[in-house]
């Protein structure tokens, strides 16, 4: 009966968005960080089944969430994992074996799954709005499913929330293990430091940065694999990034800000390949501020934004795509636009189009991020509607801009912090209540554990890194 059900909702067009459109990649990915941290396969390199089992998994892994980003639809699978768990008496590790069946064709109850399976917080998954998503429109002649079904198919014994944990406790449990691991790695980032700075300083580099979930031993590796390409190929390379941003992360390719991108998981001959074509991508970079130029004319002079950080790896070729389609339905609907706007000038407000399709949004700093799909009409009626917010929101970012600075410059010194970032994916108005937070409870916080020299990373979970950083969700709990 179940079988001819998932049957029956499969010819359903109207739930293909809900299955793959409730999680953005950045957030899927996000989510999964501790994860592929604890199963990643350069931690048993001294243990070879183990670390081919791993290997071959978490390529059916991301070929299934791919699957869910893409069609809304992926093949039951089954993967199996080993997590390292403890030393036996004699020193050799012990290894959990964890076996999850993939049947699921929502992205957010598959990485719920996972995450629950290696007994790993779920926090980050859960503080997604509802409201992000995609929420089918019944058409005519398909049956609306009830909530219930879902309920009933989804929703086990094994799925219950467990009670968050405090702060406080879990400093107490974990500032020595971070302390451990941050002494050890230290001549790791030490490496990492007088390379970066060799390599910035032989090719005239503008930056180079590290934007990849691994932590900094596989970042000390993709340097050195670098640093050997750079001495077979010095005179091409130097003329290739000088004055170029370079940066490691999850893809390769040249991004809608020029920077060059290359993947953590590629092999050096790959990313000379791509640094041989570089200059084709050169045309497309020097069309897409005239592309701008048009969309900020049809919408009366608004200010086309590129967020540096949230586009790292949209392509510029990608970019260019989604300007384009908006365009092209804005250009359908300047009768719209005209009744609308008349005269008035926009210039003073933002607009970010970043993705091909989602909801229309208001940001937290007053953007508009629209999506390329999106009809012109919708587009502009959505403009006029919440323009007056949006002003007030871009009015009061240099303050709160200063404000969050000013926090972090004193959670810094109040606490002795070696470090104090955050992950993209928080937001100033999180950063800023975390830090206030974080002040307003020190007395307590600093009797549960020391926080001297530690890194801290907030994020939306609780994990102690490789490298000794420790993430901590922006909304963390109090001691009742």
């Amino acid at each position: 009966m179940f079988a001819r059900m998932l049957s029956i909702l499969s010819k359903g067009n109207c739930l293909s968005n809900l299955c793959h459109r409730n999680l953005t990649t950045s957030e899927a990915a996000t989510a999964l960080r501790p994860f592929y941290f604890a199963v990643h396969p350069d931690l048993f390199g001294q243990h070879p089944k183990e670390r081919v089992i791993n290997e071959n998994s978490l390529k059916k892994l991301n070929e299934y969430v791919s699957s869910l980003h893409s069609v809304g639809y992926a093949r039951p699978t089954e993967v199996i994992f080993y997590l390292k768990i403890s030393d036996d008496n004699k020193g050799f590790p012990v290894f959990k074996r964890i076996e999850i069946s993939l049947f699921s064709r929502d992205l957010r109850t598959t990485i719920k799954t996972i995450l629950k399976a290696c007994n790993l917080p779920v926090d980050y998954v859960n503080t997604i709005e509802s409201s992000k998503l995609s929420r089918p429109r019944p058409a005519q002649g398909l049956v609306s499913w009830d909530h219930t079904f879902y309920k009933a198919v989804y929703s086990t014994g094994a799925m219950k929330v467990k009670p968050q944990i405090t702060l406080q406790k879990w400093l107490e449990k974990n500032v020595a293990e971070a302390q451990r691991l941050s002494v050890m790695t230290r001549a790791i980032q030490d490496d990492i430091d007088r390379l970066s700075s060799a390599l910035k300083n032989k090719l005239n580099l503008q930056e180079l940065r590290w934007a990849s979930v691994w932590g900094n031993t596989h970042y000390r590796g993709c340097l050195r694999s670098f640093d050997r390409l750079y001495a077979e190929n010095k005179v091409k390379i130097e003329k290739i990034l000088k004055g170029r941003t370079l940066v490691f992360a999850s893809s390769t390719g040249v991004n809608l800000h020029g920077d060059i991108i290359l993947s953590t998981e590629h092999v050096p001959t790959f990313w000379m390949n791509l640094l041989n074509s570089v200059c084709a991508y050169d045309p497309v970079l020097k069309r897409l501020p005239y592309m701008e130029d048009e969309l900020s004319g049809l919408l009366n002079n608004i200010h086309i934004v590129r967020r540096k950080k949230r586009n790292l790896s949209l392509m510029a070729q990608q970019y260019e795509e989604l300007l384009n389609k908006l365009i092209n339905s804005l250009r359908r609907c300047q009768d719209e636009a005209k009744t609308c706007f008349f005269d008035e000038d926009l210039s003073n407000l933002q607009l970010v189009v970043e993705c091909e399709s989602g909801p229309l949004t208001v940001s937290q700093t007053g953007q508009f991020l629209i999506p390329a799909s999106c009809p012109g009409s919708l587009v502009i009626e959505f403009i006029d509607q919440n323009k007056t917010m949006a002003l007030q929101l871009l009015s009061e970012i240099p303050e709160f801009l200063e404000k969050e600075r000013r926090l972090h410059a004193e959670c810094l010194q109040e606490f002795h912090l070696s470090s104090l970032s955050k992950d993209d994916t928080v937001t100033s108005h999180q950063m800023t209540d975390f830090c206030s937070r974080l002040l307003n409870n020190q007395q307590q916080l600093q009797t549960a554990a020391s926080l001297d020299d530690l890194h801290i990373c907030v994020s939306h979970y609780f994990s102690v890194m490789q490298d000794g950083r420790m993430c901590i969700p922006w909304d963390w709990t109090e001691q009742q």
